[in-house]
This record gives structure tokens, C-alpha cells and sequence, in this order.
């Protein structure tokens, strides 16, 4: 499968330590009290990475695997969520 850019933004430059090929990135979003939240995702093999801000979460894909957009909105929204959070201390 050639590497599909879904934006002009690669994050590549972030993850070039890995050993592992990059099959897709892009960016993800999602809306919370009328407020946009914008994130960056990358999938390598069987993982999806996430990026907020310096926050990152990663995961494999299990059964996912067809719709890495959706899962990637899941991991943005638990890391806004900890983002909200962090702001409330």
C-alpha cells in the first residue's frame, strides 16, 4: 500500500527513530462544546499515533484496523480530555 497524505503536514521527521513503516498520516479533529480540536495522526504496521500539542497516545489496532480515522478521533479525545483537565489544576 503506497503512503497516502491526506494534508500538506507530514510528521514524519518525529517518528524516523522507528524502524517501522509508515503507511498513513493526516490529521483529525473533533468538536466539544462548539470548540474544534485539531490533532495529527500516523499509522505504522499495527499502530496508530496520535499528536495534541506534546501529547501523544498510541495504540495497536485490533479489529480498528478499517477505520483508522475513527479511532484516531477516540485517542484525540482522550487526549483533549487530559489536556481539559490538566488546565482545571
Amino acid at each position: 500500500m503506497a503512503p497516502v497524505e491526506r494534508s500538506g503536514f507530514d510528521r514524519g521527521d518525529l517518528f524516523n527513530r522507528n524502524p517501522m513503516t509508515k503507511i498513513e498520516n493526516g490529521t483529525v479533529s473533533i468538536t466539544r462544546d462548539g470548540v474544534e480540536y485539531l490533532g495529527f495522526f500516523a499509522i505504522f504496521d499495527n499502530a496508530i499515533t496520535v499528536t495534541y500539542g506534546a501529547s501523544q497516545k498510541t495504540t495497536q489496532f485490533g479489529g480498528s484496523a478499517t477505520m483508522p480515522e475513527s479511532l484516531a478521533m477516540v485517542l484525540l479525545s482522550e487526549l483533549v480530555t487530559e489536556h481539559l483537565a490538566s488546565l482545571k489544576q
